[in-house]
């Protein structure tokens, strides 16, 4: 089997996993960490996220869709080997990672936490392997025939 299939094949086997560990994580949730929730302080003030968008309801509107295209469009170029993909990946990583500052504390369960850390290294190792050969030079062949 060739690396270009072993990667397709781990990345489908990523989109899938990510799928199924929110499935799982929404169903095992019993509620029984709605308690120590309820105690945190609340960082962030939904109310003035829904006036905002109530107010720029249409630049609200525009801006999640161009997000979910962005999303979108990266999955698919990344399976297909696009160079462009790989770096809308990535710049789509470097524009998220500051909202993790912005949720503030979170609260899982162990076994959340173990899918969730898991799936970011997953990730985290197909984010490498699109710069590094062999795989890389998949995605040099694609820049190439884009010209």
């Amino acid at each position: 089997m060739s690396n270009s299939a072993k990667f397709r094949i781990a990345y489908v086997g990523y989109i899938l996993y990510s799928v199924l560990t929110g499935v799982i994580g929404y169903q095992l949730d019993d509620g029984a960490l709605d308690a120590a929730w309820a105690a945190l302080p609340e960082n962030t003030s939904y109310e003035l996220i829904d006036t905002a968008m109530e107010e720029y309801f249409i630049i609200s509107a525009v801006a999640i869709i161009v997000i979910i295209s962005a999303c979108l469009a990266s999955i698919v170029g990344v399976y297909f080997f696009k160079n462009w993909a790989r770096w809308l990946t990535v710049g789509g990583i470097i524009l998220l990672l500051p909202t993790s500052l912005l949720i503030g504390p979170t609260i899982n369960s162990g076994f959340g936490t173990l899918l969730y850390d898991l799936g970011n290294i997953g990730f985290g190792a197909l984010v490498a392997a699109m710069f590094f050969p062999p795989i890389s030079k998949e995605f040099n062949k694609s820049k190439h025939s884009e010209l």
